[in-house]
């Protein structure tokens, strides 16, 4: 995720987790893939376990 899709996802505590760096991290960052889904996907091509992380979080 990144500030493009960010309020897609208001379950992942971000925020609150970078603190004070969050400000630099949302101008600067830039995720790697278009969505969390996405991700998924290209984990799963690497470990049919993600498979499971699939159902339970892109439903």
């Amino acid at each position: 995720m990144d500030k493009a899709n960010i309020d897609q996802y208001p379950e992942i505590p971000v925020k609150r987790q970078l603190g004070e760096a969050y400000p630099i991290w949302i101008e600067t960052h830039k995720s790697l893939f278009q969505s969390f889904e996405d991700f998924i996907d290209h984990a799963l091509k690497y470990d049919p376990e993600c498979d499971k992380l699939k159902k339970d979080f892109c439903k």
